[in-house]
């Protein structure tokens, strides 16, 4: 990448503070010998995060220090899961997935030793993907705001944008059918968040990294179906280290009263659906792999609670988010790590195919439909 097309913004003081304030109220522990005010500190005194953005206006977050805060953390009364807890709020994860890691999951975090990721953020429309800076994904969220999920109004806050003069009316986000008049982004728009955490592992002298990938819907897509999350990287499969996957969405339900305008809130749906290699799992989820393990798919279907014909219900989604994790070392060579997403759009018949070479992610159809596709930058690994 010419160093000269990008435009380079650290704000490693501003994200520190960010990091600390979101690190101690997330970290709920037994530890009572750590107050937050010291964990800032340490924090403060340790870790290093550049941001910037490169050409295609994505985002990146460097991540370093990491050794030095287990240091010092060390030194206090704190259980080894809310240590890793702390690493893995720092390094970015959120709330959601962080609750949601096995024990397994929670160890490694305490071998992570520096950490960078790639947020894109992506629509698709009817010429294909575009990257979107952050700039214009502000500009298309709050086009659609009756459409926002929790990601997307986050988002929008975390940009200084005052999301309570964008609602109207107190109006709920209703989910509509598909319009004739909808030319772009038909599927919402994607942020798929490339990460790639240095950690160690059981041979000398190889260099591992846990990466993991994760899709955020910030509209809601007009077609709720059964969708794809990849992972394709050219560095070794570590099969030492469990897969970890989960697909997570939320809606609230309201059901048509007396007044053919008026809906009265019924429930919440709130499916959480993980996925681990070394445990029995639902049938709506589903690892895929190919063969040389080139990479990981995570196969799982969404919650379509409304049916066509159907005016008493409405919902409004407020998440959907896939997430997908595994272990890949390297040994006298770089590599590299690319996420992409499959979302079905509608189907006479068949599925998404998924094929997986080293850093190449193919997605096809089996059936006659339409699906879209979002593919993530690639993001380089070093031995």
């Amino acid at each position: 990448m010419n160093s000269k097309t990008i435009k380079t913004v650290s704000f490693t003081f501003a994200i520190l503070f960010l990091c600390m304030v979101s690190v101690c109220n997330f970290i709920t522990t037994n530890s009572k010998a750590v107050k937050a005010a010291e964990v800032n500190n340490i924090i403060d005194q340790t870790i290093s995060i550049n941001n910037y953005m490169d050409v295609n206006g994505s985002n990146v977050v460097q991540v370093r220090g990491i050794q030095a805060f287990k240091n010092k953390i060390s030194k206090y009364n704190i259980s080894d899961e809310d240590k890793a807890k702390y690493i893995y709020k720092i390094i970015g994860e959120d709330n959601y997935t962080i609750s949601s890691f096995s024990n397994e999951q929670l160890n490694e975090a305490l071998n992570i030793e520096e950490s960078i990721k790639k947020e894109n953020y992506i629509s698709s429309g009817e010429n294909g993907q575009t990257y979107l800076t952050k700039e214009e994904l502000i500009q298309n969220l709050t086009n659609n705001f009756d459409r926002i999920t929790d990601e997307g109004k986050a988002f929008l806050i975390e940009n200084n944008v005052d999301i309570n003069s964008l609602q109207k009316d107190n109006s709920k986000a209703i989910v509509k059918p598909m319009s004739s008049t909808v030319t772009d982004s038909n599927d919402g728009y994607l942020r798929l968040t490339t990460t790639a955490s240095k950690t160690t592992g059981s041979v000398s002298g190889r260099t591992y990294y846990l990466i993991s990938a994760r899709a955020n819907w910030l509209l809601v897509p007009y077609y709720l179906r059964k969708d794809v999350l990849a992972i394709s990287s050219d560095a070794t499969y570590d099969n030492t280290y469990n897969n970890y996957g989960y697909f997570y969405e939320k809606c609230d339900e309201y059901v048509r009263s007396e007044s053919p305008e008026n809906f009265l809130k019924s429930h919440v749906v709130d499916n959480k659906i993980y996925k681990n290699s070394g445990t029995s799992n639902p049938d709506e989820i589903a690892f895929e792999y190919t063969s040389g393990i080139a990479g990981i798919g995570l196969r799982f279907s969404m919650y379509e609670g409304k049916f066509i014909g159907d005016t008493a219900h409405e919902f409004v989604y407020r998440s959907i988010t896939a997430y997908l994790q595994y272990k890949v070392s390297l040994y006298n060579v770089d590599g590299g790590v690319q996420a992409g997403y499959a979302h079905k759009q509608f189907t006479l018949w068949g599925d998404i195919t998924l094929t997986l070479v080293p850093l190449g992610i193919n997605f096809g159809l089996s059936g006659v439909g339409a699906i879209a596709k979002y593919y993530g930058e690639t993001l380089s690994l070093y031995y």
